[in-house]
């Protein structure tokens, strides 16, 4: 029988073999070369299928250390919807700073004792700002607000001011407690113009939060955001005085 030395170890076999029985070697040099490649093709996709692996593990690690949600408050108001003897109503923007979806609850206002709670219920994606309410707010018989020379409220104000303007006539509201983010454009408007006229805008702080939950963890989160309170004065004749 003819016999051949295998291209790439040198062992003798039949002329008319194509594969080395020693080391499997091809003895065509383009079938090798082609094996070769699709060898180092699938190396490279394993490679690629590990960093793949690799990256998204790293990320779900970097968000579990860096993850945040965060709630700014970039307007918020209260006050008689139009049409409406009840108050508070409210109007508020929201933007969704943090690095996922929230669910917007509510908001919690206290003051000197009372509170009172505003149910919102909406869902707000990130970087993305929502008008969670929006209510065409008339203040009426309130629509000029308290000033004086200190800028504080005066036990006769106070006495006569609550959350709720029942329109009682046996106990009539002289004052409306309205709450305006500190920086909302309407006070930030009224305070330069009562300094104007030598006057102060009364105002006190109030504790004011939202309460959101997070996408990720599915807790309930309350965050702080400054506000205050000014009195809206009602137009009754016997309510002027006490300003």
């Amino acid at each position: 029988m003819t016999k051949k030395l295998c291209h790439y170890c040198g062992t003798a076999i039949p002329a008319t073999a194509s594969v080395c029985p020693t080391c499997k070697f091809n003895q065509s040099r383009w079938r090798n070369n082609l094996l070769f490649v699709g060898g180092l093709g699938g190396f490279a996709a394993l490679v690629a299928s590990a960093m793949a692996f690799v990256i998204d593990r790293t990320n779900e690690v970097y968000k579990n250390v860096h993850w945040t949600d965060k709630v700014t408050i970039i307007d918020f108001r209260t006050g008689p919807a139009e049409g409406s003897n009840v108050y508070p109503q409210f109007s508020s923007v929201v933007l969704n700073s943090g690095d996922g979806p929230i669910f917007v609850s509510d908001f919690l206002i206290f003051w000197r004792g009372g509170n009172i709670q505003y149910f919102v219920n909406k869902l707000i994606q990130p970087n993305d700002f929502a008008i969670v309410h929006d209510p065409k707010l008339n203040y009426g018989r309130y629509s000029v607000v308290a000033s004086n020379n200190t800028g504080e409220p005066t036990e006769e104000i106070l006495k006569n001011t609550w959350f709720v303007d029942l329109g009682n006539p046996q106990k009539p509201q002289c004052f409306l407690a309205i709450v305006y983010s500190k920086d909302n454009v309407d006070l930030k408007r009224m305070e330069p113009y009562y300094r104007s006229i030598n006057r102060k805008l009364v105002s006190e702080p109030v504790d004011a939060y939202v309460e959101y939950f997070s996408s990720r963890t599915k807790e309930k989160t309350q965050t702080k955001f400054p506000a205050v309170v000014v009195f809206g004065v009602a137009s009754d004749g016997q309510c002027q005085n006490m300003n």
